[in-house]
């Protein structure tokens, strides 16, 4: 009797059924939109193993349904190559593509390839150049029935210019809209997109005017998470402090990036009742003023709302006035909190986060993860945050009554020695 001599990879294979085999293929896939594709990502990799990995690989639509490539001139024909070969793979399932091609020289053959493929996008991210952008003109003209997420970047320095030649309209083309991202704030004026079907809007690195952000807000009805970068403003006194309120119901993460004393005006001007998230940056280089009222603002801001945070992240604001620990009084289901560069009162803050030894309770009970770094304005100061980070240490839990601090993931209490008061 004849015996066949098996190597241990193949014996593995022997025993594993194809659809399984396939499924942990998919599982072993991580989406990656930041780098070209090489050796070490899973489609390309399997198909290294063995004869038999390869064809199971090479049958799996799912592993080829992604692709990230930047684009160069050297080798634009390989990787339009590329783009047949690898989408060639994929069946008729759904399409995740991102494009850089801001690197490129005007040049049409990507992006053609890329328009037979509109009917089956479910994501699309595109950075283009100048040179390109009547591309998106007849991109818009292409049904994207699947399309769900889009991000749009162009190394264009007068977007504003679109306007005269007419804007781009993706409301009849994207019934299915909706997360969009734009890398810069001047696509607001030269797009109309189906905005009050979106529920994610990120504009996180260009500046918006207030009025602009205020009304795209007011626009986009049904979000359940937003970033904005908001530009210093002029234009506050046309609202004035009992402005129109905006009910947005949905949204649950808000993240905005403003010069300081922005923050809170625009903040007044919501309610949103279902916030869990809030994360808020002020931009204080080209103005270095703090807004001395943000507290009380921000606690306004939580009243009207009605929403019970979570998570909460502030970064270089003027913490001083006591409506802050108002604030987090009416915030106890709280399990996130950093508090970054943030001018407080010491004592107070301290205070307010540990126990009283004649008490059982904690303003904020559901604490997880605390994470401080103060600016050090004094030895007492110094004191009291050492007092503040033992309490919460873990191996200290057994000492103390209070906050069960075995509910802490995280603690990290820093001082710096860097601030310069205004």
């Amino acid at each position: 009797m004849s015996t066949t001599v098996l190597t241990p990879v193949m014996s593995h294979i022997s025993r594993v059924p194809v659809e399984h085999l396939s499924s942990i293929f998919i599982m072993c896939d991580a989406e990656r939109h930041d780098e070209m594709p090489d050796l070490k990502w899973a489609p390309l990799c399997l198909l290294l193993v063995c004869s038999e990995w390869k064809r199971i690989a090479l049958r799996t639509a799912a592993l080829w349904n992604h692709l990230h490539v930047d684009f160069y001139d050297s080798a634009l024909k390989k990787h339009t190559s590329l783009i047949n070969t690898w989408i060639s793979r994929s069946g008729n399932l759904p399409l995740a593509l991102s494009f850089n091609m801001s690197s490129v020289k005007i040049s049409s053959e990507p992006l053609m390839a890329l328009l037979g493929l509109t009917w089956r996008l479910k994501v699309l991210r595109l950075r283009l150049n100048e040179g390109q952008r009547t591309f998106l003109y007849i991109l818009q003209m292409r049904q994207m029935p699947l399309l769900e997420s889009m991000e749009l970047c162009i190394n264009e320095s007068r977007l504003l210019t679109w306007a005269n030649t007419g804007g781009i309209d993706l409301n009849h083309f994207c019934p299915a809209l909706r997360a969009l991202l734009l890398r810069q704030g001047a696509y607001f004026y030269i797009l109309d997109a189906p905005w009050s079907q979106l529920s994610t809007l990120r504009i996180p690195y260009e500046e918006l005017e207030f009025t602009d952000a205020y009304n795209l807000m007011k626009k986009c009805s049904s979000l359940v998470e937003c970033s904005l970068f908001i530009a210093p403003s002029h234009d506050l006194m046309d609202f004035g402090g009992s402005g129109p309120l905006i009910l947005l119901p949905l949204l649950q993460i808000l993240s905005i990036r403003s010069y300081g004393e922005n923050t809170g005006d625009f903040l007044q001007h919501f309610t949103l009742p279902s916030l869990k998230s809030l994360y808020l940056e002020p931009e204080l280089i080209d103005c270095p003023k703090y807004d001395h009222q943000f507290p009380v603002k921000l606690y306004q801001f939580q009243q009207q709302s009605g929403a019970h945070l979570e998570d909460l992240s502030l970064d270089g604001f003027d913490l001083t006035h006591e409506a802050f620990f108002d604030f987090l009084a009416i915030n106890p289901s709280l399990s996130y909190l950093r508090v970054f560069g943030c001018k407080i009162f010491m004592e107070e803050f301290c205070k307010t986060m540990l126990v009283s030894p004649d008490s059982t309770t904690n303003i904020l009970p559901n604490m997880v993860v605390l994470d401080i770094q103060f600016f050090e304005q004094s030895t007492k100061d110094h004191q009291l945050l050492d007092v503040l980070e033992s309490r919460f240490k873990p191996q200290n839990s057994s000492s103390h009554v209070g906050v069960p601090v075995k509910k802490l993931k995280n603690v990290s209490v820093q001082l710096r020695d860097d601030m310069e008061d205004d």
